[in-house]
């Protein structure tokens, strides 16, 4: 199949600007359309019965549906899994580096994994300084590295998601968008699957089991649902919940939700 813009093809016709109108549901009918093209009757591949490369239009068309996907919302995605995947390399890091420090002469009480790091690398040692410089720096080095990543994704998603960030911060708005792997899913998702996302195994066990159903999965890092009195989490998660579908709905849109609408919500997610 060439290339050329402004062709109709099995899948669609594909403008000379670059846009593609689809005229078959590929989600639902991919499996007859499969067919069709192994046949050759797909009136678009021509009338002469010659069978298409199926392997060769699949990639095409897969090619064209990613461009169209990978929007920012994918590249938030992919940094909140490296942002994850930072963290588990600064811990086991921190596990194997720590035991360094009792080689200083003058051992410090470290309050945190920087203040540490710093007394590995700047401390008096007479065993390998250089070697103990080295460590200690390649800790800050990785502490440095995941604030600054942290401050990125804050930039994008508040960009791409004002009005869910906004009214449950950029992290929490992250980590759902990253578990829901897209904008749009999140955004079609239903308030339920948004309250229990992040408690799928408390979910399968409540199934399987018979043990209590959750009432929330990630969203209950949400001060307004951690903090609330006993007995009303659930309340309170389902109330966010649905909050979130909203916001999420208005941030797929591109509507900019005022700042009066996401404090009502707020007062609204904390009522008796």
């Amino acid at each position: 199949m060439s290339q050329d813009r402004g062709e109709t093809k099995w899948f669609g016709i594909w403008d000379k600007d670059g846009s593609v109108r689809y005229f078959r549901n590929i989600e639902n009918d991919y499996l007859d359309i499969f067919q069709k093209l192994r046949k050759g009757t797909i009136p678009e591949t021509g009338n002469t019965g010659i069978k298409p490369d199926l392997r060769k239009a699949m990639i095409e068309f897969g090619k064209i549906r990613l461009k169209e996907e990978l929007g920012e919302d994918r590249f938030v995605v992919k940094l909140v899994q490296a942002l994850n995947s930072i963290d588990e390399i600064i811990n086991l890091y921190y596990e194997r580096a720590s035991g360094f420090a009792i080689f200083t002469k003058d051992l410090q009480d470290a309050n945190t994994m920087n203040e540490l790091f710093e007394d590995i690398a700047e401390g008096e040692s007479t065993f390998n300084p250089s070697a103990m410089h080295i460590i200690g720096n390649e800790g800050k080095r990785l502490i440095d590295t995941k604030k600054e990543l942290e401050r990125l994704l804050a930039e994008s998603i508040t960009r791409i998601m004002p009005n869910t960030s906004r009214l449950i911060g950029p992290n929490l708005a992250s980590e759902l968008l990253a578990r829901a792997g897209s904008l749009q899913r999140l955004a079609l998702s239903s308030a339920s699957a948004i309250q229990l996302t992040g408690a799928e195994k408390a979910l399968f066990q409540h199934l399987s089991k018979g043990t209590d159903p959750p009432k929330h999965g990630v969203i209950y890092k949400h001060s307004l649902v951690a903090g609330a009195p006993d007995g009303r989490t659930g309340k309170r998660a389902r109330r966010l919940a649905c909050k979130i579908c909203i916001t999420a709905r208005a941030d797929l849109r591109g509507n900019l939700l005022s700042d009066e609408i996401i404090n009502g919500y707020i007062d609204n997610i904390q009522k008796p």
